[in-house]
């Protein structure tokens, strides 16, 4: 008997996480032949992650560099509601 333990490990801060759930593509997109989306996540916080649990694979952990992860993740991005200049 195989036991799938994939979905065991918690997320927290640092962990390197694969997430299987749908992402926030256009749908258009998604409805193309042969389109398979590959997301890979650092989580970086807020604490509880329990939205992640059980939709994406923990596999790793940060062990060094965290304040280089938190420093990207502080970069303000373009968020697709807002206007362009």
């Amino acid at each position: 008997m195989f036991i799938n333990r994939s979905f065991s490990l918690p997320h927290k801060v640092g962990s390197l996480s694969y997430a299987l759930g749908e992402n926030s593509d256009d749908p258009a997109t998604r409805k193309v032949p042969g389109y398979e989306s590959r997301q890979f996540l650092i989580t970086t916080g807020p604490l509880p992650l329990y939205d992640l649990d059980g939709g994406n694979i923990v596999f790793g952990e940060v062990l060094e560099g965290m304040d280089v992860v938190n420093a990207i993740a502080g970069i303000k991005t373009y968020q697709p509601a807002e206007r362009l200049r």
